[in-house]
């Protein structure tokens, strides 16, 4: 399996094994964020978590991207932890969690071999974290190497989708 908390790095820069991007019009992008008060209260997981961002409304927004090797599993299942803002739009201020088979993680919306797994209205978690349950990742992930990205898709500045423990799970071939 593949676990992720956003907890591991003391010195809260980066995202700890996660590929971090801004869509093409920048500035925007993803940071570990230790937790504080307000939309940024503690994950369920503890104190840290990424938070992915936008600054401009552009449409082209900040991501994180990791590979998981699933070659030796199959059944694979994804679960994680979000959360939006209370200022958020409802119906134009989204974070979406897609997948991609081979090539790399790049800047912008490149729509190009991407897979939406799950779309969240920013506004809809109400000022709490949300657990997503363990949910099916389509079939052909299950014995494949495969990329995993986290982005935002504001039409608002300063919008964040915050993330964390994020869990790739699966059953030995």
């Amino acid at each position: 399996s593949t676990d992720t908390t956003f907890g591991e790095d003391p010195d809260g820069v980066g995202v700890g094994g996660w590929l971090e991007g801004e869509g093409t019009a920048g500035p925007n992008g993803a940071e570990k964020r230790a937790a504080g008060s307000g939309n940024d209260s503690a994950s369920p997981d503890g104190d840290r978590f990424a938070a992915i961002f936008s600054t401009n409304g552009s449409g082209n927004n900040g991501w994180i991207c990791r590979t998981v090797d699933a070659t030796s599993y199959n059944s694979l299942m994804l679960s994680y932890h979000w959360r939006g803002d209370l200022d958020a739009n409802n119906g134009s201020d989204e974070a979406v969690a897609e997948y991609k088979l081979g090539g790399a993680c790049v800047d912008g919306n490149d729509g190009t071999g991407w897979t939406n797994l799950a779309t969240h209205e920013l506004s809809g978690t109400g000022g709490s974290w949300t657990t997503l349950s363990p949910f099916a990742l389509p079939g052909d992930t299950a014995g494949a190497s495969f990329l995993l990205r986290f982005r935002t898709r504001n039409a608002e500045n300063a919008e964040f989708f915050r993330v964390d423990g994020v869990v790739v799970t699966g059953t030995p071939n």
